[in-house]
């Protein structure tokens, strides 16, 4: 198996850890906690972007505005283990 299947193959596994919290309506879609993470976290400067659907671009626009950001959800999954401020 090539490497980069590899370590896709266990992003993936990883990025279906946090599912629950959409089934829970913590936050709307993975996306959203995804740009969340970004947002909240003040050593993080810069976010790269890349979806492959036009969904998943509107849902990227519109997470900002959900406010998610600004509460402390972001806290039991943040990857730093940092409660954002």
């Amino acid at each position: 198996m090539p490497d980069s299947v590899r370590r896709l193959a266990q992003t993936n596994a990883r990025a279906s850890l946090l599912e629950p919290l959409v089934r829970e309506g913590v936050t709307e879609s993975l996306i959203e906690l995804g740009e969340c993470l970004v947002i909240s976290h003040p050593a993080v400067s810069t976010m790269l972007i890349g979806y492959s659907t036009l969904r998943h671009l509107e849902e990227a626009i519109a997470a900002p505005e959900t406010g998610l950001w600004a509460r402390p959800t972001c806290a039991p999954v943040h990857p730093l283990g940092e409660t954002p401020k």
